[in-house]
């Protein structure tokens, strides 16, 4: 199956789901952090089990994912985090004057 073509994907018997590589991409995020339901995941995993496409996506994700999440965190340069707060302001962002905006960044 090539990664336009679209898979037809029957649950519990009676309910149908579409299920096409643009809604995997689309969902892969809310996939990969557990926030489908039961039914979706499964729908999302069958789909990637026959595209090799979305397949290799899915995989690729998840190993950034885990290797971002080991990299730990550390302060953003001093010039980097007023830059952020200067534009977090422009974009409408309005901070509680007594909380600190502190941006951490990944080592």
């Amino acid at each position: 199956m090539n990664a336009i073509q679209e898979q037809r994907i029957e649950q519990r018997g009676h309910i149908k789901e579409l299920v096409c590589c643009r809604s995997f991409r689309a969902n892969l995020s809310a996939l990969i952090d557990g926030e489908l339901d039961v039914q979706e995941q499964c729908a999302y995993e069958v789909h990637a089990a026959s595209c090799d496409v979305c397949q290799k996506l899915m995989d690729q994700t998840v190993r950034l994912v885990k290797s971002a999440a080991e990299l730990g965190e550390r302060p953003l340069p001093e010039k980097v985090a007023q830059r952020l707060r200067k534009r977090l302001e422009q974009e409408g962002f309005r901070s509680d004057r007594s909380s600190k905006i502190i941006p951490l960044i990944r080592r």
